[in-house]
């Protein structure tokens, strides 16, 4: 018998086409090797540390607060879940800023070069984007009245402040090449941090996933500029050669026109939406003992009707089953 080794990249795969191909010969042995590199010792099937996109608030990523994260495309997650996604992506990922409004809209987007200090040996995951979101009023407060509790975030704080006293330069950047075909580099991040999903009437398929759609036609004097791009999938990219007319009257809000003369208007969702007030106390707080005689009026007054719902009645007979006809002789036969 013939003994074959190998160190394959896909180990699965091989295997699989040895078995199907080779084996039912009986003449091959087949013996995997573990592979070499940074991945040796892996388990096979075992995840490869590659990370995705997060996002969060920077006040969250602190510690300061527990606003809920959210991983894209796979919704909410708690703010210890997001915190240890991004303790895990502190060296290996991308990161960014965005400064919103009071209504959790795009402001001021960019990249961040600092880190904040950490003494945490989670195992590292390469690649990824970790977005941290802060509103203009905490951006403010922080850089006036320094928060003793974010020592290790001073850098990042003081970069994000260098970078919104900076903002028209900032925002010239997305300018600069507006005769470009596609949209690239500043702009794309822009224009996919402003608007999170496809920007189609109802649709929330990821802005990552979509392509940046110009608004009027590249090939009809569209320019590439956030106010004329925005994020359209695969299935609304192409309405507007069946009919429909798309326009942009402000950067990020989007008027859609059907054939039939129906207008839509489209807006991404915002970026930091506002968590729901707290449920007012109650008015009366010496219920206790009305509560509890309410409770013990309710649970007498439903097993009133315990016995007829889930028992039958033992007065009540069944009706015997009625008597067969019997056939009468001045009938015809029935054939």
């Amino acid at each position: 018998m013939l003994l074959v080794r190998l160190r394959p990249a896909s180990p699965r795969l091989w295997l699989a086409l040895v078995r199907l191909l080779v084996a039912p010969l009986g003449l091959v042995g087949l013996e995997l090797l573990p592979p070499r590199g940074p991945v040796a010792g892996r388990p096979i099937g075992a995840p490869s540390g590659k990370a995705s996109r997060s996002s969060l608030g920077l006040a969250t990523a602190a510690g300061l607060d527990e606003r809920p994260g959210e991983i894209p495309g796979l919704g909410p997650i708690g703010a210890a879940v997001a915190r240890a996604a991004i303790t895990a992506q502190h060296r290996g990922a991308a990161w960014r800023f965005a400064v919103v409004d009071t209504a959790g809209y795009l402001l001021l987007a960019g990249p961040l070069r600092r880190r904040p200090h950490s003494t945490s040996r989670a195992p590292a995951v390469r690649g990824g984007v970790v977005e941290l979101h802060l509103t203009l009023a905490e951006l403010q407060h922080h850089t006036t009245h320094p928060d003793p509790h974010l020592p290790g975030w001073a850098g990042v704080l003081a970069e994000i402040t260098a970078a919104w006293a900076d903002r028209d330069r900032l925002r010239r950047l997305l300018t600069a090449h507006p005769q470009a075909r596609f949209a690239r580099g500043q702009l794309a991040d822009h224009i996919r941090i402003r608007d999170p999903h496809c920007i189609g009437p109802g649709c929330t398929r990821p802005a990552r996933r979509s392509d940046l759609d110009h608004t009027r036609e590249h090939g009809r004097g569209g320019r590439t500029l956030a106010a004329n791009i925005g994020p359209a999938c695969k299935r609304h990219h192409p309405d507007k050669d069946r009919g429909w007319t798309l326009d942009q009257p402000e950067p990020g809000i989007f008027v859609w026109i059907s054939p039939l003369g129906r207008t839509y208007r489209t807006r991404g969702e915002p970026i930091r939406p506002d968590l729901p007030d707290p449920d007012p106390a109650p008015e009366n707080t010496e219920t206790t003992e009305v509560t509890e005689e309410s409770a013990a009026q309710l649970d007498r007054r439903l097993r009133r009707w315990e016995q007829r719902i889930l028992e039958p009645s033992v007065t009540r007979t069944p009706r015997p089953p009625p008597e067969p006809e019997q056939p009468r002789d001045d009938e015809p036969p029935p054939f």
